[in-house]
């Protein structure tokens, strides 16, 4: 009898034993879950953002709600605030209405280029160059050049002394180095190019000395406004360069002597 109690006794304390470690799991499981399901804020899109758009635009133009998402379904990086730390950055790309906004979508503007790549501090300017004055076609991206400029003096009374179509003997052209070395970024041809009966549209020729070069140079600010004011009212001419060719500022050449000699000592008669 005392052993059947005893067997009893052992089979209830086992019972409970057992419940109570089920119960003890099941208590940490359910608050295992019930972590995971916790709710944090999140901002969520309410229309398409365009890239571009400062964070600042983004906090102040109604382009987001606030929502609460569980914690192990928010995605990493998700934002409940737009810092006003990041007023100056922008949306590096588009962002679709029912995005939750992330960190990463802000970044530093940066200007498009085109995949052209300009040297800090410098600007890129393009200007055309007729065949002959392109170094025969050796000019490439990555060449260095010297460009010089040929143009019409002014007389005494600061009026030019001649004009571009020349033809005048009493016409004074000169030439003079407009920027010693600047790198070739990108070149590119045009078609060749003539003009109708009335000289006012251009058309296609098959003469290829009427076709035009494309060469797109990196250059300063100061530099760039002689070079496309050159382009505008000179006639612009490139040379190639090497890393030992020699080049520098010099007063240039007139065909009146003016500047400096074309031919010094003059010509003499044969």
């Amino acid at each position: 009898m005392n052993r059947r109690i005893l067997m009893i006794a052992a089979a209830v304390i086992l019972a409970l034993l057992g419940t109570g470690a089920v119960y003890s799991y099941v208590k940490n499981a359910d608050t295992r879950a019930l972590a995971g399901k916790q709710a944090v804020n999140v901002l969520i899109t309410v229309k398409r953002i365009p890239a571009g758009t400062t964070a600042s635009d983004v906090r102040s133009g109604g382009y987001t709600r606030t929502d609460h998402l569980p914690s192990d379904a928010t995605p990493q990086g998700s934002v409940s605030v737009i810092d006003t730390a990041w007023d100056s950055q922008v949306t590096t790309t588009d962002v679709q209405p029912g995005q939750v906004v992330l960190r990463a979508m802000f970044g530093t503007k940066q200007p498009t280029t085109s995949g052209l790549a300009i040297p800090g501090k410098m600007v890129a300017v393009s200007i055309k160059l007729s065949t002959d004055g392109d170094v025969a076609g050796y000019v490439q991206p990555g060449s260095q050049i010297a460009i010089f400029d040929t143009f019409i003096l002014l007389d005494g009374k600061g009026v030019p002394s001649g004009n571009k179509t020349g033809g005048d003997k009493n016409d004074n052209w000169a030439t003079k180095l407009l920027l010693p070395r600047v790198d070739v970024l990108a070149v590119s041809q045009s078609a060749p190019q003539g003009t109708k009966g009335n000289g006012s549209s251009p058309v296609t020729s098959t003469d290829p000395s009427t076709a035009m070069l494309l060469v797109t140079v990196a250059v300063s600010q100061q530099d760039a406004e002689r070079l496309i004011h050159v382009a505008r009212t000179g006639m612009p001419y490139a040379a190639l360069l090497s890393n030992d060719s020699l080049i520098a500022p010099g007063p240039g050449v007139d065909n009146h002597n003016r500047l400096a000699p074309v031919f010094p000592g003059g010509i003499k008669a044969p």
